[in-house]
């Protein structure tokens, strides 16, 4: 579209996804059916989670975008051809999967599993993946393993029951996989120089053997208040445990910067323990939950909108 040729305002047909916008930019928030081309174009972030929106039509025209997240509204489809410079994509929701056409090459991508093939249009790109899904799965696909410069992998509360293939990616340095199914971790693991490993909230029996020579523990202590009673006092405190695996060659001070051991959180930072312990420790209180498509609230989104 040549520069003359061009609107001075697009047309907005989703309610939601116009007050999104204009609430994004620090616009009125009066709902017309227009936003002013020039006020878009510049938009380099647009975080869009959880409005209700069912049509994204407009977004062709935010052509300077790097980062857009749309996770959970109630959009069935969306192209994105145009968005030739996005890097970071969030295109999951639980309400079921969005077909997203796309052309350019992304390096940070969150989706739902079943969206993964028409989303990696070129593997070697992509350094972060985090999947989701809303249906148990026994093993991650077989892309995932063609993503040979992935370095973060972000695969739990899927229902995994084995991270068999994990081995191929060889410059993965950060994987979580904690609330899933897996009994074991095997050998794959071993081969591979991570950094960060989450592993808890697994029915796990059995860990390999250099794991408790190349890692220290972390254990990572939230803890707060449960929701104001009618008296507008908390009716109980809660804590919870999280424990990631450490390679040991990063520092104990670089960890506690990392985890900004600040606040309502808290690290202790365990370097010899045993195999045992570790296991009673990741799980304690284990149950699974199978994930499962959510149906959307009556009228999602509808506060806070001028009309």
């Amino acid at each position: 579209m040549k520069e003359q040729d061009e609107p001075t305002d697009i047309q907005i047909n989703d309610p939601r996804f116009e007050y999104a916008i204009k609430d994004h930019l620090n616009l009125p928030l009066k709902t017309t059916g227009r936003v002013a081309l020039e006020s878009i174009k510049q938009v380099r972030e647009l975080f869009l989670d959880n409005r209700g929106i069912k049509n994204l039509d407009g977004i062709q025209y935010f052509s300077s975008l790097t980062i857009l997240s749309f996770s959970d509204n109630l959009v069935n489809e969306v192209d994105l051809s145009d968005l030739s410079q996005l890097k970071q994509l969030n295109c999951s929701s639980v309400y079921g999967d969005v077909n997203v056409k796309i052309e350019c090459e992304l390096s940070i991508l969150i989706c739902n599993i079943e969206q993964l093939d028409d989303l990696v249009k070129k593997p070697l790109r992509l350094k972060e993946l985090t999947l989701k899904s809303n249906k148990p799965i026994d093993k991650l696909p077989d892309l995932v393993f063609e993503l040979h410069n992935i370095e973060y992998l972000h695969a739990s509360f899927l229902g995994l029951k084995d991270i068999r293939g994990i081995h191929q990616l060889k410059k993965l340095k950060t994987l979580d996989v904690s609330f899933n199914r897996i009994l074991e971790l095997n050998d794959d693991i071993n081969g591979l120089d991570i950094k960060m490993l989450r592993i808890d909230k697994n029915p796990i029996q059995l860990l390999p053997i250099n794991m408790i020579k190349n890692y220290k523990l972390i254990i990572e202590m939230s803890y707060g208040y449960g929701e104001l009673t009618n008296d507008g006092v908390c009716d109980e405190e809660w804590q919870e445990s999280s424990y990631f695996l450490c390679n040991k060659s990063i520092s104990d001070e670089m960890l506690h910067d990392e985890f900004n051991d600040y606040g309502s959180f808290e690290i202790e930072i365990v370097h010899e323990w045993t195999e045992k312990d570790l296991i009673t420790k990741v799980t304690k209180d284990y149950k699974y939950e199978e994930p499962e498509i959510k149906i959307p609230p009556y009228e999602l989104g509808i506060d806070g909108l001028p009309f």
